[in-house]
């Protein structure tokens, strides 16, 4: 007896509901979005406050050390802060300001000084003493240069005005306002969000560098210094904070390095000013130029570069609202064979030969994955922009390849093997955290097959409504906790209403993406079920009145099957059998097995005498045909007479798959299914002529493929060496 359960994950059709999301909309803060403006709006500096006073003798050290700023001048600006005026109309490709190279604060120039000197021996004296036991990539890099700029800049400062640097460093902000100075409750804000967990790691990376380097600096320095006051932690966090805000990436004696440009590094950032900053090394000056007219009574800006919310407020702690090249980050991998390893350890002691060949070819197709995603330059970075079109050609390349069996793959590089690729053992996979370039290169999109592009669109899904449900709030809240916190100002600190709007944007990111999703896997679904419907599935054979009469009587006497009922389909326009309270292993019923086709047993007469090597699915073709196109006193005969065409790919003409797929590789995996069963199709019918069993009535192309396209239907049993097809009854979603 055959039993056929319930097994919700095994569906034949996926139903997508889409459900209508309401988008809350809110007025964007005016302060925060007058950064996207030229600021117009701005009054002198009084300099009566102390802070004032301190940035006139900034000012005078610059002009003392031969700083040109003969075209710009420092003013407040309403909802801005300090920046610069221009004072006469700056033409394009012309320069704004520039310093003498020895204002910078550069790695080389911390190396070189006393201090520098003196923590590098202590560093070398170390490494010699411990070189056994310092791995290799260990040794000074360029992230330990930076620690000891952090160091530099709060020794520097605690000299005052003994310091070369004094009057820069003593204007400096005393708070950035990154996350990693965010109160708890602020740091909470984030949760969810990649800010939130890459603020606690970058913590723990800079209290590491920290404790790495703190008896050096300690062993650096003279006797009787105040070490704690100077050197604390806090002080050192402040140090970070101001290098990554502030430093610039420059050409310097053809190296690029990050410096600290004085004068330079006191305009402020907008995202479209086209400007550019270089050394001069023959006038040995670091000067900034306009690519576009700057207006006189206008604003001269810098330009960071493209940059999300999430690198604006981690490193220069400020956020555009509405930030138009703002990106939701995700890594996409390939899961490792040996991280359930130690899981279910019972089942482990068990395996046998046939787990180990199944993890081989699991190796295999992996390796063939890694070469086709380097040879296509893709990473697994990726992301999610705010666009238009969301989710670009790059990731979903990746996706596909990822979920890429071998054949789709073989079909895809169009060669049967990699031998060539293969002896290359570098697999490091590229690299690419700019999303500007991410978005505009070019990498063709083309769908791999149908099953492949199902599985992509669904792992796409998975990875967006899985990413989402990581914010403990949804959008809709946290917009309407924004929006009460731009009326209530006095009641939220800046660092909330930066975290409020970064979570927004992040969640409205996931939103549109989720959307656009939708509309791909609407737009998939609605070429996948053209199939259904094209002529050729016409019904072949009229039905009687009576035939789902007798077909319900001939399954009643059997099967028993409590669970399934008969109800008439007004969108099929005919009886089907229902499936009522029904839960996941539960039993729908109970057949015999001479009311189920299996390959081995089929009774063919002397229709195949003389035909040998015909495969199980021929064989199975055949027998359709016959019983339902012949009148045949089969006991099966009533379930013959209401057995339609299956919509499947192998009904279609060659100018249909063209019109549906064009030029793709799942037109070319039609074009093969269909020319591989039409040759056996000939192969078969050529026998048949040989036997006297050819009736070229029934014997035709379009039969064929009806009973091919049923077959495909078939289930699997629990016996290996026995395949079926289900009669009775068809489950629909």
């Amino acid at each position: 007896m055959l039993s056929a359960k319930c097994d919700v994950r095994k569906s034949f059709m996926l139903v997508l509901l889409v459900p209508i999301l309401a988008v809350l909309q809110f007025q964007v803060d005016r302060k925060l979005n007058d950064r996207m403006e030229t600021g117009r709006g701005w009054k002198e500096i009084e300099g009566k406050s102390q802070e004032d006073i301190l940035f006139q003798d900034f000012l005078s050290w610059l002009d003392g050390h031969g700083a040109i700023r003969d075209k710009i001048r420092f003013v407040d600006f309403d909802n801005f802060g300090r920046g610069a005026l221009a004072i006469k109309t700056i033409p394009s490709d012309e320069e704004i300001c520039s310093i003498p190279t020895h204002l910078l604060i550069s790695g080389k120039v911390v190396k070189e000084s006393e201090f520098g000197r003196k923590v590098m021996e202590q560093y070398e004296a170390l490494e010699k003493l411990e070189e056994d036991a310092i791995e290799e990539g260990e040794k000074f890099k360029l992230s330990d240069e930076w620690t000891l700029t952090y160091f530099f800049i709060l020794l520097e400062k605690s000299k005052g005005k003994d310091s070369h640097w004094g009057p820069y460093l003593s204007i400096l902000p005393h708070h950035i306002g990154t996350p990693l100075t965010f109160t708890q409750g602020e740091l909470n804000i984030l949760k969810g969000s990649n800010l939130y967990s890459g603020t606690l790691a970058l913590k723990t990376s800079v209290r590491k560098s920290y404790d790495r380097f703190l008896p050096l600096v300690k062993a650096s320095v003279p006797s009787g210094f105040n070490f704690d006051e100077v050197f604390g932690f806090d002080r050192f966090m402040w140090a970070y904070q101001i290098f990554w805000s502030r430093s610039l990436s420059i050409l310097l004696d053809g190296q690029r390095i990050g410096v600290l440009a004085p004068l330079i590094d006191m305009l402020n950032h907008h995202p479209k000013m086209k400007v550019s900053f270089f050394t001069d090394e023959i006038k040995k000056r670091f000067r900034i130029d306009a690519h576009h007219e700057i207006a006189e009574g206008t604003q001269a800006f810098i330009n960071y570069g493209n940059r999300p919310n999430e690198k604006l407020l981690l490193y220069y702690g400020f956020i555009i609202p509405n930030n138009d090249i703002d990106w939701y980050f995700v890594r996409i991998g390939i899961q490792n064979e040996n991280e359930n390893e130690n899981e279910n350890s019972d089942e482990n002691e068990n395996c046998d030969e046939m787990d180990e060949v199944e993890k081989q070819e699991k190796r295999e197709r992996t390796q063939l994955q890694l070469l086709s995603l380097k040879r296509m330059k893709l990473s697994f970075d990726h992301y999610f922009l705010m666009d238009k079109v969301p989710i670009v050609p790059r990731m979903k390349m990746t996706l596909r390849i990822l979920c890429a069996n071998e054949e789709e793959l073989y079909l895809w590089e169009g060669r049967g093997n990699f031998a060539e690729d293969s002896k290359d053992k570098d697999s490091n996979l590229a690299s690419d955290s700019r999303p500007g370039s991410y978005a505009s290169d070019s990498v063709e999109d083309v769908p791999l097959s149908n099953r492949n592009e199902w599985l992509m669109l669904s792992t796409l899904e998975s990875l967006l409504k899985g990413t989402a449900a990581k914010f403990p709030r949804n959008l809709q809240d946290n917009e309407e906790d924004l929006e009460l916190a731009l009326k209530n100002r006095r009641n939220f600190s800046e660092n909330s209403i930066h975290a409020m709007y970064y979570v927004v944007g992040q969640q409205r990111i996931l939103r549109d993406s989720l959307n656009y999703l939708k509309e791909m896997q609407r737009k998939f679904h609605e070429k996948f079920l053209a199939l259904f419907q094209m002529p050729q599935l016409e019904k072949i054979i009229p039905l009687k009145g009576n035939d789902w009469l007798l077909y319900k009587m001939w399954f009643s006497a059997n099967s028993s099957t409590e669970a399934l009922s008969w109800e008439f389909s007004q969108d099929l326009d005919r009886p089907v059998i229902c499936v009522t309270g029904c839960h996941e292993n539960d039993l729908l019923g109970i057949f015999p097995e001479n009311s189920v086709i299996i390959p081995q047993n089929l009774d063919l007469g002397n229709l195949v005498d003389g035909i040998s090597e015909v495969s199980e699915g021929g064989l199975v073709t055949l027998y359709l045909i016959r019983e339902k196109f012949q009148e045949s006193s089969s006991q099966k005969s009533p379930f013959f007479k209401v057995l339609q065409p299956i919509p499947h790919v192998i009904f279609l003409e060659k100018e249909d798959v063209d019109l549906l797929f064009g030029n793709s590789y799942v037109a070319q995996n039609i074009y093969d299914l269909i020319d591989e069963n039409f040759a056996e199709f000939q192969e078969i019918m050529e026998k048949l002529k040989e036997n006297g069993n050819f009736n070229p009535e029934i014997h035709t192309w379009e039969n064929w493929r009806w009973g091919n396209s049923v077959w495909t239907l078939r289930i699997e049993l629990d016996d290996p060496e026995i395949s079926c097809i289900q009669l009775e009854f068809q489950f629909s979603t």
